[in-house]
Order: structure tokens, then C-alpha cells, then sequence
């Protein structure tokens, strides 16, 4: 397991640039970034659209903490929550407490 985060670690320190017609082109850009849920549409709208306009392949990795006190349904997260995402073809990783 080290082992894949140095790799990952240095893919990320080689800086490939290209010139193409005059202007600069990456290869890759990894954004890491916490921000409130009220934000999230920015993010899309700001960050993620402009991305994938470039016509790259755009993967967003996603962590969500809520908290409260006795505040969330058990219910919301497992009928709601998961199933939504499961039928999605989405297999969450959901830690509860």
C-alpha cells in the first residue's frame, strides 16, 4: 500500500507541459478542496464544467461529513442514501456513528 501512494505521489511531481498553438497544456490537474454544500453547484459550475469542456475525462472523488446531534435518520441513509447511489451503480463506503 505505501508503495502505490509514492507512486501516486510522484506521478504528481513530473510536470509535463506541451505547447499547443501557442498556449500551454497540461497533462493533468488534481484539485483538493473542502468546501461547504451551499458551494456545491459553484464547484460544478466553476470547476467541473470547465473541465470536462476541455474534453478530458473529469473523476471527482468525493467525501461528505454530516454531523449532529441525533440529527440524521438512520432511514435516510440507508433507504434513501444507498439505494440511490447503489442503483447507480454506485457502491459507497458509508460510516456511521
Amino acid at each position: 500500500m505505501g508503495d502505490d501512494k509514492k507512486d501516486d505521489e510522484d506521478e504528481w511531481r513530473k510536470k509535463e507541459v506541451k505547447i499547443v498553438e501557442g498556449e500551454r497544456r497540461l497533462n493533468k490537474v488534481r484539485i483538493a478542496m473542502t468546501v461547504p454544500w451551499e458551494n456545491w453547484n459553484d464547484i460544478y459550475n466553476e470547476v467541473i464544467d470547465p473541465l470536462a469542456k476541455e474534453g478530458v475525462d473529469v473523476r471527482c472523488d468525493v467525501i461528505i461529513i454530516a454531523k449532529g446531534d441525533a440529527a440524521i435518520r438512520e432511514n435516510t441513509v440507508e433507504l434513501g442514501i444507498r439505494e440511490c447511489l447503489t442503483q447507480r451503480g454506485i457502491n459507497p463506503d458509508i460510516r456511521t456513528g
